[in-house]
């Protein structure tokens, strides 16, 4: 079993192989993990995927380019990672990541991963209260 498998699976997320189907807490998305855990550590990517799965609503939406956005925002926003940990969390609830996804699928002047960054930074923007927002105000 490799790392990703075993921080995967402390989550309850089963990695799929491409040509199957996906259901809620499975994902395709390996090699994104890997990557994100060789740049930003295990911490890190434990930290995004208990973004993603915080919500019923969103246990489905573990696609590459989601989970590749949501690090970006923790990467840019570090202070939701250590006092605002539970705000950051608590917003997701609110958040339909599926439906962020599908108008992120719209248009072709930026990558699907910058447009799903975009409309969550406004919807987290939404979410947070001015105390809970820090540096996006």
């Amino acid at each position: 079993m490799s790392k990703i498998d075993r921080l995967c699976d402390q989550l309850g997320i089963k990695i799929v192989p491409y040509r199957k189907r996906r259901r809620p807490r499975q994902t395709h998305a390996r090699q994104v993990m890997r990557r994100i855990v060789v740049k930003h550590g295990d911490g890190h990517l434990l930290f995004v995927l208990k973004a993603i799965l915080w919500s019923r609503n969103n246990t489905a939406e573990l696609w590459s380019e989601t989970i590749l956005a949501v690090s970006d925002i923790v990467l840019d926003f570090p202070e939701w990672a250590d006092a605002r940990a539970g705000d950051f969390m608590a917003a997701f609830d609110t958040i339909e990541l599926a439906q962020i996804r599908r108008e992120a699928m719209t248009g072709r002047r930026f990558s699907k991963r910058s447009r799903i960054y975009i409309l969550l930074v406004m919807a987290l923007r939404d979410a947070l209260t001015p105390e809970q927002q820090g540096s996006l105000l």
